[in-house]
């Protein structure tokens, strides 16, 4: 019978022996010092173990000696054990099973795997594996969650991007990309923005499926939605939506007992208002957001619509649905949202109030008592008809979606505003949506982390924490975060050093300046006239009014003149502004931001306009007229004679044509065309007419004159020309 060996693992701890019996031993050396343990780990196989540690069946030790006879020797035995430390390989979990049967001393839960050492790459595998990795972990698309990512097929795309963009989206060189549209004759280069349209016929030419909305994403695909662990109920954030002007700001100050009045008469931001409601036999906290009904404004009502719990859609009973009112309906439907419907000004005369629920029932809102799922009710902020009604309706939704939220969590929520105020530096409005955030937190916001120094709520005070559906300002971060980005409370800085990483691997988020700059369209190459171009310098209060400002330049029509913004953000005017504007003949146009005195001289030495605008429809009205100042005077061409071409004279001053009218009148300084088989050689003014010997100013038809052009000689026998009266058109985009 052979002889199976027994193997223990001795080691010395502080002098103190301790035996491990391994039932899979490997022969282990201590070197790593950790609490005067040395550990080294070599590989040891029980089939190649040499004959003489088990020579007549006997374990035996052997102690290992060294002649050093001189220095080059011991050079070279360190070298030698420096290689042999480099090569060890790592001992698997499976590998350290202890025998517990014969051992009290330590059990398999508590071997410090610390303690050995592990293999390590050589250089060349050690980059490949680096970069495999890295290429797992790119995400396809922000549009798109992680849960889709198997999906190769589907792209989203719903804004212009450049070359460098698309490439990304698509996994295709960007070489390929020029190349392709190169052949289609749209010469770009990687930093181009193309618009939707061109980049959809690229993705699908590459047999991609291109959706355009998030909705029509999600539907694609069966998400799942984790069930959370909950602690409280929350209160509830109502969004208050309408088109302008349909009284949505008198609603809301009646609810609240306020008098807010809005520069312009219109709202231009999100605001948010805290009320306690009496509500079955308790007070029921509830936050309003407003929102503004300017059609520029469509990014603040989507990201209001993201964070709400319960809509509020305000219609104006002598108004009916508008544009703005269209838009709310599919924000409320695509995010499924709860909603009441306040028909307001209700005390008005002339009103139909089953017609618009006729319109409502077309755009799917069906009131409860025809059998649809929304409360429609009539109210007035003037004779505060039906508030209470509209308010306990509300708190009702509010039940029924049992709103829950986790306050053992840290903190989490959307970024509403964000700006730079000159006394206070970067101030940042946030809601909270789930958890606790404090003042001294450390927060994580796309690709940027601070510590919270101040939080202060919507009556200016100042909090030491702040809980879910609280809306507040928070001094820390040092730039402006974008409107909508999600942030995270996180316990350290290494947390949340690691989350930026995470976040920068994504796709940047779209940056709206380059709807306007540079762009390629289909259009574009096929009118390939000169476009002028206005150079604009955008100043504002905060970034969403950039961004507003911004949606309402792209719906002005620039096939005439290009607005070309070479800089937007929020903030005050700055010398460096000035100078930018000095040298490329630029206007500063200001939203709610005036500049300062001192500026202001400089500004008029230099000849640069600068203008501050409270109301964003004087911002586009300037904007237009100046864009229409550019444009050359045009004019409508009325035919008012036709002659032919008989004979051609030879004069000092230059060619005469001699001509036979055969329709109309021919006019002096009027406008002409010459024709040649029915090929137009020269249009220009007719310099000189005369009769006979005799200057005149008009020739009749039947009559012959002499025509004379100073800019044109190259008069040809039956030649036709065409004389036209000049009538100015009113310039328009």
């Amino acid at each position: 019978m052979k002889y199976k060996p027994h193997f223990k693992l001795s080691t010395t701890i502080n002098d103190n022996d301790l035996i491990w019996n391994l039932t899979k031993p490997k022969l282990i050396d201590f070197l790593r010092d950790r609490k005067n343990i040395k550990l080294n780990v070599k590989e040891f196989s029980i089939n190649n173990i040499d004959s003489k540690f088990y020579k007549d069946g006997k374990e035996r030790k052997y102690k290992a000696t060294t002649k050093i006879n001189n220095e080059v020797d011991i050079k070279k035995n360190k070298l030698k054990f420096k290689k042999k430390s480099r090569t060890k390989i790592d001992i698997k979990d499976k590998d350290l099973l202890i025998d517990t049967v014969n051992s009290s001393l330590l059990n398999s839960n508590e071997i410090n795997k610390s303690l050995i050492k592990s293999h390590k790459l050589s250089k060349r595998k050690k980059k490949s594996k680096i970069e495999s990795s890295s290429l797992i972990n790119i995400d396809n698309s922000k549009g798109t969650d992680d849960r889709f990512s198997n999906d190769t097929n589907i792209v989203y795309i719903n804004h212009p991007l450049t070359i460098y963009e698309l490439s990304s989206k698509l996994k295709i060189p960007e070489t390929e990309i020029i190349t392709n549209l190169f052949l289609k004759g749209i010469p770009v280069t990687v930093n181009q923005v193309i618009d939707i349209n061109i980049a959809t016929e690229l993705a699908e030419s590459y047999n991609f499926e291109v959706v355009h909305k998030s909705s029509e994403l999600a539907v694609k695909f069966n998400t799942k939605v984790e069930d959370a662990i909950f602690d409280s109920l929350k209160p509830p954030v109502i969004t208050i939506f309408g088109h302008v002007d349909h009284g949505k700001t008198t609603l809301l100050n009646t609810i609240i007992k306020s008098t807010v009045k809005e520069v312009g008469g219109i709202t231009q931001a999100i605001k948010s208002y805290e009320i306690d409601w009496p509500y079955d036999s308790s007070s029921k906290k509830l936050i309003f957001l407003d929102t503004p009904g300017h059609e520029a404004f469509c990014r603040m009502r989507s990201l209001s619509a993201q964070v709400t719990d319960i809509a509020v859609l305000v219609v104006a009973a002598d108004d009916g649905l508008k544009k703005q009112t269209i838009e709310a309906i599919e924000h409320i439907q695509n995010c499924n949202l709860p909603c009441v419907i306040a028909i307001t000004k209700v005390d008005k005369q002339d009103i139909q109030i089953l017609k618009l629920k006729e319109q409502l029932a077309e755009h799917g809102i069906l009131d409860e008592s025809w059998g649809g799922n929304y409360p429609i009710l009539e109210v007035s902020a003037v004779i505060n008809k039906n508030i209470d009604s509209l308010l306990s309706a509300i708190c009702i939704l509010s039940d029924m979606q049992d709103l829950k939220v986790n306050l053992k969590q840290l903190g989490s929520g959307v970024i509403l505003e964000s700006y730079l105020d000159k006394q206070r530096g970067y101030v940042t409005n946030i809601i909270i949506q789930n958890g606790v955030v404090k003042q001294g937190d450390i927060i994580v916001a796309d690709n940027h982390y601070s510590k919270i120094k101040l939080i202060i709520d919507e009556k200016g005070s100042k909090k030491e924490q702040v809980l879910p559906s609280s809306i507040v300002e928070i001094l820390g971060f040092q730039s402006i975060l974008q409107a909508g980005t999600t942030f995270d409370i996180v316990k350290t800085e290494k947390e949340a050093k690691f989350l930026i990483a995470k976040e920068q691997k994504k796709e940047p988020t779209f940056d709206i300046t380059k709807i306007l700059n540079t762009r390629v369209t289909l259009d574009s190459y096929k009118n390939k006239s000169s476009i002028k171009q206005l150079n604009i310098i955008l100043k504002a209060d905060t970034h969403g009014s950039i961004e507003a400002v911004m949606y309402a330049f792209s719906k002005i029509s620039q096939d005439k003149v290009q607005i070309n913004i070479l800089n937007a953000y929020s903030g005050e005017v700055s010398q460096n502004d000035l100078q930018l504007a000095f040298n490329t003949n630029a206007l500063i146009i200001c939203f709610n931001r005036d500049i300062p005195s001192h500026l202001k001289n400089l500004s008029n030495t230099l000849n640069i306009v600068v203008k501050n605008f409270q109301v964003i429809y004087d911002l586009i009205d300037y904007v237009e007229n100046s864009m229409i100042n550019l444009i050359d005077l045009e004019h409508d061409k009325i035919l008012i004679g036709e002659a032919v071409i008989q004979t051609v004279f030879s004069m000092n001053k230059g060619s005469v044509a001699g001509c036979l009218v055969i329709k109309g009148k021919l006019e002096k300084k009027s406008w002409i065309e010459v024709y040649y088989n029915k090929n137009l050689m020269y249009e220009g003014q007719l310099d000189s007419l005369k009769h006979l010997k005799d200057d005149v100013n008009q020739v009749y038809e039947g009559n012959e004159c002499g025509v004379m052009c100073d800019d044109y000689n190259l008069w040809l026998e039956r030649g036709v020309i065409k004389a036209y009266n000049l009538q100015e058109k009113q310039k328009e985009l």
